[in-house]
């Protein structure tokens, strides 16, 4: 993700669950692109984002059992590996 393509503060939900929700959505299945991300392994990866996390400036520190799923280390074309050094 460029810096360009971070959402304008004042444009984010006041919810972060919903926020980085709806950003690792965009992360693993661009719009611009047909999608070749097994449902299931999504919704897998989805539930696996972190529900809570502390904030050390501009740092946030996640939960160790977040983030886990063997899904992530798959890479599906590139995008859980771009998701993922985006988080």
């Amino acid at each position: 993700m460029t810096l360009s393509q971070v959402p304008d503060s004042t444009k984010l939900h006041h919810d972060p669950k919903a926020a980085m929700r709806k950003a690792v959505s965009e992360l693993l299945l661009p719009a611009s692109s047909a999608s070749t991300l097994d449902a299931d392994l999504y919704r897998r990866l989805l539930s696996d984002l972190p529900s809570r996390w502390e904030r050390l400036g501009d740092l946030a520190l996640l939960p160790a059992a977040s983030v886990t799923d063997p899904g992530w280390d798959r890479g599906e074309k590139g995008r859980t590996d771009n998701c993922r050094s985006n988080l």
